[in-house]
């Protein structure tokens, strides 16, 4: 049955239609999020890495107000967030998922220390860690520098682990402020690189 209403439309068509009205509707309403989700999601099933990352951080820039304030879980829920890392691991920023993989609200580590340990990365690798709020990921990477012997980044790792924002035993509104500021300024370096 599926098949029959499926033989009646071409896919291209109508990805072409979509295409064409969720860019008219973003010329004319550019603050309009659920446009931006939309073409985000559009660009993201088109495999088109770059543009859909481009309109999701669009749709978390507006929703934050320039992220002046957190990023409803709305507009990044946890599939849009796997998306984002799909789209980031698609580009060879590697790094860029790995941070990413922080935002979900059970954090990935398996994925987050694969993505960590690509030694093939397109994005600047440790102009990201100060982006990095979950411990555990910061010692997975000083493990890592310390096996490659990359006594540099190994340092520069150690000395965020020593923030005292960052230590464990903090109350949880200490933690959960590190880690918005982090996500802020992780999510503004995003929007420079792919939507500016």
């Amino acid at each position: 049955m599926v098949a029959l209403y499926t033989s009646l439309f071409s896919l291209g068509s109508v990805s072409e239609c979509l295409q064409t009205l969720l860019a008219q509707g973003i010329r004319l309403y550019p603050a309009h999020i659920p446009w931006l989700q939309g073409m985000a999601d559009l660009r993201y099933a088109g495999h088109e890495p770059t543009s859909s990352l481009r309109h999701y951080l669009e749709a978390c820039l507006v929703s934050s107000e320039y992220f002046s304030r957190p990023v409803p879980r709305t507009v990044l829920s946890e599939a849009v967030l796997r998306r984002m890392i799909k789209c980031c691991s698609a580009l060879h920023c590697y790094t860029q998922a790995a941070v990413l993989c922080q935002f979900l609200d059970d954090v990935d580590y398996a994925s987050a220390f694969q993505y960590a340990s690509e030694r093939s990365c397109s994005d600047a690798m440790d102009a990201y860690y100060e982006c990095v709020w979950d411990v555990t990921l910061l010692e997975f990477l000083t493990s890592l520098h310390h096996r490659r012997a990359e006594r540099t980044k190994r340092q520069q790792v150690i000395k965020l682990i020593g923030q005292l924002e960052l230590n464990s035993n903090n109350n949880e509104e200490i933690q959960r402020e590190a880690a918005a500021v982090r996500k802020a300024r992780f999510l503004r370096a995003m929007v420079k690189q792919y939507a500016a």
